[in-house]
C-alpha cells in the first residue's frame, strides 16, 4: 500500500487518483475482475456522497466522495474502499443488495487495516447489519464472495437459490436477507 501524505484529498489529486486504483486493484484481486465496459473516472467530491455516478450515456463511472473524504485521508480511503466494491460490476444508485453493501464494508474495513486506521464502529447501522450478513457465508468473506462472483456473476443480481446452490450449508433465510434489496434507513428492532 502507498503512504498518504500530510495533505487534504481535495489538494492532492495525484495521490487521490493513485489511490482509487490501488483500492480498485486490491479489489480485483481478492473478488475477481470488474465489468471492463465502463470507464472508471477519478473520483469528485459532493455534500451526496459517497456513492458511484454515471456520465451520460453510461459508459463511465465514477465515485462521489463526501466532504469528510475531502479533508480527511481515513474517510476517502474508507469510502474509496467501499466504493470500489460497486466499482466491479456498477449498477444504480439502490440497486445493492446486502450482500454487495456487507462485502463493500467488509472490504472498507479491510482497506482501514492496511492503511494503519483503528477499526471504528460501522454506521448507520444498515450497513452494520449487511456485514453480520455476510459474515454468516460458509468459508468466510474473502472465499465466499469471490466464489459467488465467480460462480453467479456480480453481487447485485445474485438470487437466494443461487446462494443456496452454490454453498449446500447456507441457511436458507441467510439467503434470502443477503439478495434482498438494501435498505439505507433499516433500523434494528
Amino acid at each position: 500500500m502507498m503512504n498518504l501524505p500530510n495533505t487534504e484529498p481535495q489538494h492532492d489529486r495525484e495521490t487521490l487518483n493513485a489511490l482509487q486504483d490501488s483500492l480498485l486493484k486490491l479489489a480485483v484481486e481478492l473478488f475477481g475482475p470488474r465489468d471492463l465496459s465502463f470507464l472508471i473516472l477519478p473520483p469528485q467530491f459532493t455534500p451526496d456522497g459517497p456513492q458511484t455516478r454515471f456520465t451520460e450515456p453510461p459508459v463511465g463511472v465514477y465515485v462521489e466522495l463526501s466532504d469528510n473524504a475531502r479533508v480527511w485521508w481515513r474517510a476517502a480511503v474508507y469510502e474509496l474502499a467501499h466504493e470500489s466494491i460497486h466499482l466491479l460490476d456498477p449498477v444504480t444508485r439502490g440497486n445493492a443488495n446486502y450482500l454487495e453493501e456487507g462485502v463493500a464494508v467488509f472490504f472498507s474495513k479491510i482497506a482501514e487495516a492496511l492503511y494503519g486506521f483503528p477499526a471504528q464502529p460501522t454506521k448507520p447501522w444498515s450497513y452494520e447489519y449487511a456485514i453480520k450478513l455476510v459474515n454468516g457465508l460458509p468459508g468466510g468473506v474473502l472465499h465466499a464472495a469471490r466464489h459467488i462472483r465467480q460462480t453467479l456473476g456480480k453481487f447485485s443480481a445474485v438470487t437466494p437459490e443461487g446462494l443456496m446452490l452454490i454453498f449446500d450449508k447456507v441457511d436458507t433465510q441467510l439467503a434470502y436477507d443477503l439478495t434482498e434489496k438494501f435498505d439505507r434507513s433499516l433500523q434494528p428492532e
